[in-house]
């Protein structure tokens, strides 16, 4: 079910709000763009709200055009999953403030609390240090698995 854009002529959008609502009189001196705009606005399924259609005259002033049923969609599937990311990265900067605090009472995890505090006031920082360490802490591994198997060949011939 696609709509229609009035009369199938493209209209030039522009920042104001010059028109008047749906059902009050047309002025005889509004421009033809504005008497198009609200041709649309009284054309839309009456299901919409008129908030959600100026919503989309926004959406479409942004664009530069007006959005097909498909682009609309996918826009708000993409709007969604933004909000979602954004309320799941909130609700663990909660629960990890949580947990500092907790282990600010018990002396022994005071370590873990100093890393989380640094963890949630620098996140990308921590990132990119804990990625460093981890590089570093592999290569470490890999020196010593070495040192351990050149320990082992000597060892072996010497003894035999």
């Amino acid at each position: 079910c696609r709509r229609r854009i009035a009369w199938g002529l493209p209209i030039s959008i522009r920042h104001g709000r010059l028109w008047s609502a749906p059902g009050d009189k047309e002025s005889v001196t509004a421009p033809a763009e504005h008497r198009l705009q609200r041709h649309y606005i009284e054309g839309m399924n009456p299901s919409m709200s008129r908030q959600q259609i100026e919503e989309e005259l926004e959406q479409a002033r942004a664009m530069g055009r007006w959005l097909s049923d498909e682009e609309r969609d996918q826009l708000a599937a993409q709007k969604q999953g933004e909000r979602l990311a954004l309320e799941r990265d909130q609700h663990l900067r909660k629960r990890l403030m949580v947990l500092t605090g907790v282990f600010l009472l018990i002396p022994p995890l005071w370590p873990a609390a100093a890393g989380l505090a640094v963890y949630l006031l620098f996140p990308q920082s921590f990132r990119r240090l804990m990625l460093l360490a981890g590089g570093s802490l592999l290569v470490l591994l890999a020196l010593g698995v070495g040192t351990v198997g050149i320990a082992l060949a000597l060892l072996w011939a010497v003894l035999n």
